[in-house]
């Protein structure tokens, strides 16, 4: 067994936790959310990030100290046929159970390799003290990144991403990067990571340009610009390349946004977008709520009295 991570993250009303196309059931509470990296022509890896409040698991004594069991699998089905599958069992380790707090989250990710095709994701996490679960189901299109025009692959959101020279569950071309599966922001996660792979960038040639354009916005689900990032304009360094960065979003109001990537390429006089939404929630947003209706009522009680 191993010992997994634990980060903090703002635990929001049950109305904010449904995770985008996927169907959730069961007695334990979680967070899902998936990436696509190209592998080869035909390959894809399929990142599956989880996140579970602590407090979802029971915590017996050992020793002087307490500990959690779980364990979190994830598998790729295709007509029913079991086609890559990972799984973790774990133990988490507190000295006092009043140490455990409702805004604590214990993370995990598996990678699983697919080809073209659909497929049914399912994912499940499990106390191994009580033997109760939680279990998720999602529908994916595979399509893999062929071909030797721009692509991009899928965006993945984090709540850090920091460079990091050693290997490990959580860490990705130079960069540890620690996924938010929830997808929300706000003013205890007030700044969203992306990372995003691009591929057959076009090849350096003497005297022709040789750089490519990322721009970068924050916009509404129904398209009205929210906040646009100035377009930053870099050298091709390779024709596969990382880009990472990082935008403020703990102003904006309670809501859904999409963040939009997109990369530009002279040389091919190709552009490609990709796009992934997030959720902002802060709680002052329903205090203001509450106050505006109370001074509607106040002014409107007023209006109403007989002079």
């Amino acid at each position: 067994m191993k010992v997994i991570r634990i980060f903090l993250l703002l635990v929001l009303p049950a109305l904010l936790h449904a995770v985008e196309g996927g169907v959730q059931g069961g007695s334990i509470p979680f967070d899902v959310d998936v990436a696509g990296f190209r592998v080869n022509d035909t390959t894809l890896a399929v990142e599956v990030y989880i996140s579970v409040p602590r407090v979802s698991f029971k915590y017996d004594p050992a020793g002087d100290h307490y500990q959690s069991r779980f364990e979190m699998q994830a598998g790729l089905y295709r007509n029913d046929s079991l086609q890559d599958a990972q799984s973790s069992r774990n133990i988490d380790t507190v000295q006092s159970l009043e140490l455990l707090k409702e805004n604590q989250r214990l993370y995990n990710q598996f990678c699983l390799s697919a080809g073209k095709g659909r497929y049914k994701l399912h994912v499940r996490v499990t106390d191994l003290l009580e033997r109760v679960g939680g279990w998720y189901l999602q529908d994916l299109e595979i399509e893999p990144y062929s071909g030797d025009t721009l692509r991009l692959s899928d965006i993945q959101i984090a709540q850090e991403i920091i460079p990091e020279s050693s290997t490990g569950p959580f860490i990705k071309n130079g960069f540890r990067i620690i996924p938010n599966p929830g997808l929300v922001f706000g003013l205890q996660v007030p700044v969203l990571f992306y990372y995003m792979e691009i591929y057959h960038l076009s090849g350096r040639s003497a005297g022709e340009d040789s750089t490519y354009e990322v721009g970068c916005s924050i916009r509404t689900l129904s398209d009205s610009l929210v906040k646009v990032i100035p377009a930053k304009r870099k050298m091709r360094a390779g024709r596969f390349l990382v880009e990472v960065g990082r935008v403020a979003v703990s102003n904006l109001k309670t809501g859904a946004y999409r963040i939009v990537l997109e990369i530009s390429d002279p040389g091919q006089g190709r552009s490609a977008r990709r796009e992934k939404w997030f959720w902002v929630y802060r709680e002052q947003d329903f205090e203001k709520k509450k106050k505006d209706e109370k001074q509607i009522y106040r002014e409107s009680f007023q209006n109403t009295k007989t002079p």
